[in-house]
């Protein structure tokens, strides 16, 4: 096991004569927009770590405190490491802030996965990253910019240490501080710049201040009751003072929804809308492809947030809309919003039939096919539907079911799960059935002479 005690030269810096300065003037503006209050320090986890917590600790470290050598994070059996981080907001990053060292230990690829709990070096190597950076090999600390568009709805990031600089000759991994740059929003409301730490007492806000919190409350309060008055209108039509027209579908159904609730649910709308876009100068986005059943129940759950229900209809049009909404919230990067489609098709699964009290009922060959033609590899609602098959089919529903004929990558998955789910196990010195019986049974199960006929091969 290495460990991280030696080979720190590189790691300081030099303040000898004419060297020596104070980091205190680094501050300012270095302090604006970074995170670090609205981490969740006690929850972070990192794999392959050769000491316990050094992962919590790097990242814990403030900004006076990232040049300081130690603590320091050391891989363990290899050069591989994964810091999962979480936050306790929502948070618009813009940057990833990194120290390392101008050694072969300094990794070379960072892989960054968002909003994920499931991570481990097997999944995260077989995973698209939500973006792959490329990391310098320097002593000074980097700030590694991002796509913003992809990372403005971040409630956790796992960053996948991938490898270092020495092509394979060094197994240790070394980094002494990691640090985020970006915003952080509670929820509904605009996004709030903070510092990274106090730098001694906070002076009490001015009252000119005190009264642009007073105004800008205000204004809540009144986008407040636009929305109640939204909410209880028997038309989704989404009042504000100044709407946002979006244009829906091949007939081009308009809606009319806040620029703010769209732009703090959805990445492609906080890009769209933002005044670099023709789209955020005019106030209207057109969205000729997508589906207006599925942007309406869009709207309906960006002003109440409640749990989705679709009633009234059969099973095979509710299970068809939700495949439809799943895939629109794919499209606009809204994550919260697939999630609680995935909820509302599971509680849909539980309920019976209404034909059959007895049954239950599942999605169809059309809803499988909407998830298959426009999620990506690996979606959590092909995992699902492919779940429900492994789980819950029975024979005809491969008959019935058009898409397991047809569509190769539900038909793909779908044999890969099942003989995934198929244990071959030793139980009390035998094996399980099925298997004993294909290994030690007769050949004839699978002649073509009669079950009660006299077999012509001899053994």
């Amino acid at each position: 096991m290495s460990h991280c005690h030696d080979e720190h030269e590189d790691h300081g810096h030099d303040h000898s004569e004419g060297a020596a300065h104070d980091h205190t003037d680094d501050l300012t503006p270095a302090l604006q927009n970074h995170i670090y209050e609205q981490v969740d320090f006690s929850a972070i986890n990192t794999l392959n770590e050769s000491a316990s917590r050094a992962g919590e600790r790097v990242v814990q470290k403030t900004w006076t405190e990232r040049l300081e050598a130690y603590p320091e994070l050391c891989s363990d059996a290899d050069e591989q490491l994964l810091m999962h981080v979480p936050f306790t907001a929502q948070i618009r990053l813009h940057s990833i802030l990194i120290r390392t060292s101008a050694t072969d230990s300094a990794p070379q690829t960072l892989k960054v996965f968002i909003n994920r709990d499931d991570l481990d070096f097997f999944t995260v190597s077989s995973l698209p990253a939500t973006q792959t950076l490329e990391l310098a090999q320097t002593n000074d600390v980097q700030e590694v910019p991002v796509k913003r568009a992809l990372f403005n709805t971040v409630r956790s990031l796992d960053l996948f240490f991938e490898d270092n600089w020495s092509q394979g000759e060094e197994d240790v991994t070394r980094i002494s501080y990691v640090g985020f740059k970006g915003e952080w929003m509670k929820l509904n409301r605009e996004p709030i710049n903070f510092l990274y730490e106090p730098m001694g007492k906070i002076p009490s806000l001015t009252p000119h201040v005190e009264k642009l919190r007073d105004i800008e409350e205000g204004l809540a309060k009144l986008q407040d009751d636009l929305l109640l008055f939204a909410r209880e209108s028997s038309e989704v039509v989404c009042l504000q003072v100044a709407p946002v027209e979006i244009i829906v579908g091949a007939d081009q159904r308009k809606f009319y929804v806040h620029e703010r609730i769209l732009r703090s649910h959805s990445s492609f709308f906080n890009a769209a809308l933002s005044k670099a876009w023709k789209e955020g100068a005019e106030r209207q986005i057109t969205l000729p492809e997508a589906d207006a059943d599925a942007f309406n129940a869009y709207v309906h759950w960006l002003y109440d947030r409640k749990s989705i229900v679709v009633e009234g209809f059969g099973a095979a049009f509710v299970y068809l809309l939700y495949a439809k909404m799943y895939a629109f919230g794919e499209q606009i990067l809204d994550s919260m919003f697939q999630d609680a489609v995935i909820t509302a098709i599971v509680e849909t699964s539980r309920r019976p039939s209404s034909k059959d009290p007895r049954q239950r009922t599942f999605p169809d060959n059309d809803a499988i096919e909407i998830i298959y033609d426009q999620t990506p590899l690996g979606s959590p609602a092909r995992r699902l539907f492919v779940d429900f098959f492994v789980k819950a089919a029975v024979p005809s529903w491969i008959v019935d079911t058009s898409a397991c004929r047809t569509n190769h990558g539900f038909s793909l998955e779908l044999a890969t799960e099942l003989l995934r789910s198929r244990r071959v196990t030793v139980l009390f010195g035998g094996m399980e059935k099925d298997y004993q019986e294909l290994l030690e049974g007769s050949p004839c199960s699978y002649h073509k002479h009669g079950k009660d006929e006299p077999c012509s091969v001899k053994s």
